[in-house]
């Protein structure tokens, strides 16, 4: 949270809910409900922007900005990689 008591930021992910969630126990049971509202509204067809990659496409991003993922995909070339920040 932000110093104002507003929420500055959303990290979704799976980390977030390992055996670490770090809230009061009396709080878990509102946590996962309104993360099963978040999860739901971001599968939402209409909240989603799908774009089919082509040979030589790149993507860049915030990662702190955009709430991204991306479907299964196959490796077609040995030249085909998916680089991560940390890679570069």
């Amino acid at each position: 949270r932000a110093s104002s008591g507003k929420i500055d930021s959303i990290h979704f992910n799976n980390h977030q809910r390992d055996s670490v969630l770090n809230i009061p126990v009396g709080q878990v049971e509102t946590f996962y409900r309104h993360y099963q509202t978040v999860f739901d509204l971001m599968n939402e067809p209409k909240y989603q922007l799908k774009y089919r990659m082509e040979a030589g496409d790149i993507v860049a991003f915030a990662n702190n900005r955009v709430l991204h993922g991306r479907d299964t995909f196959v490796v077609v070339h040995d030249k085909d990689h998916l680089i991560q920040w940390n890679d570069i």
